[in-house]
């Protein structure tokens, strides 16, 4: 049965936050995201310049990506004297020329400036995120319509790493399908701050980026050709574990937690949110079953790596599985 509409929720059920405070419009939220996108990208190139600068192994990554390939096949062709070779007779180990791109290096460099930008974002969203849903966990209407200042900062910095990967996904030649749950959580995280609902249950949601902390840190030691190291496997294993938590338990948890409360709340809240209830339904859906897909590429992964076959790879496993063949060698395409 459908509890009473408590009285409490007359000035909470707007969704408008406490006091004098006000809540972004469409345009302000994508306006100030796009320059804190900016901004990340922006401390990329500084990362890129710096470590060039600086940092010898940092110069030879797409080096030691090159001899770490050759190393796999010579490794290769002893077992098979033919393994090299395409059907058209072209040799697989031939390597397309480097491109470099002003200001952020070849396609190695891109990509590893982007893990070090990733690195600090994806803590801060997960620690804006956390403090958001311990703060509101107490009682539906803070759930529903509650208020928080961390959430806002947490999807300012979600939407605008959104869209500042999709900008280097964009240089590096990404299949487009890399785009999609990036589109959807622009909307869904900029909806939610525009329409002042559903922080809880979004900021809980977002928790799974924690995984892009091991993520970025195992695909940096795979291009430094450090799969061999205790590092590494820490890193797999980190991947491994905050995935199966954040990915396949807790963001299921969170979109359960939606469906009860909705079902178990009073109707006029559920009516009036019953459209973002469904858009954020269906976004949940999509990254859970990516996160099924993926998941079933990193525990592959793992698995090799533990039974000593990883570390004949080249480079970042996660680079190989999502990058287009021109790219795994640490290359830019040619414009």
């Amino acid at each position: 049965m459908k509890q009473a509409w408590p009285s409490a929720w007359k000035e909470l059920k707007t969704g408008g936050p406490p006091g004098e405070v006000q809540l972004p419009g469409a345009l302000e939220f994508t306006s100030n995201t796009v320059l804190v996108a900016l901004g990340m990208f922006g401390l990329h190139i500084l990362f890129h310049k710096v470590l060039s600068a600086t940092s010898s192994q940092y110069n030879r990554i797409p080096q030691l990506l090159k001899e770490a390939e050759q190393r796999k096949q010579r490794q290769n062709s002893e077992s098979n004297d033919n393994s090299v070779k395409n059907g058209d007779g072209r040799d697989k180990t031939a390597t397309t020329p480097d491109y470099e791109l002003p200001l952020m290096g070849v396609t190695a460099h891109v990509l590893t400036c982007q893990d070090l930008v990733v690195l600090p974002v994806a803590v801060a969203i997960c620690v804006y995120y956390l403090r958001c849903v311990l703060s509101l966990s107490e009682g539906l209407q803070n759930r529903f319509f509650g208020y928080s200042q961390d959430f806002i900062y947490g999807a300012y910095l979600h939407a605008a790493f959104s869209i500042y990967e999709m900008i280097i996904y964009c240089i590096v030649g990404k299949k487009y399908v890399f785009y999609l749950h990036h589109v959807l959580v622009f909307l869904l995280y900029g909806s939610g701050v525009v329409m002042g609902t559903l922080y809880f249950y979004l900021a809980w949601a977002g928790l799974v980026e924690v995984t892009n902390v091991f993520l970025s840190s195992l695909s940096i030691l795979g291009r430094m050709d450090l799969k061999s190291n205790p590092l590494y496997l820490s890193a797999g294993v980190g991947l491994y574990v905050s995935y199966v938590l954040s990915r396949l338990i807790s963001l299921p948890a969170a979109l359960g937690c939606l469906f009860y409360d909705a079902f178990t709340g009073p109707a006029p809240v559920v009516n009036q949110i019953r459209g973002f209830v469904v858009f954020g339904t269906a976004v949940c859906l999509v990254i859970i079953s990516m996160s099924a897909f993926w998941f079933l590429k990193i525990h592959a992964g793992l698995m090799k790596h533990l039974y000593g076959e990883g570390g004949k790879e080249a480079g970042s496993e996660m680079d190989r599985l999502s990058h287009q063949n021109e790219h795994s060698n640490g290359h830019l395409k040619s414009q």
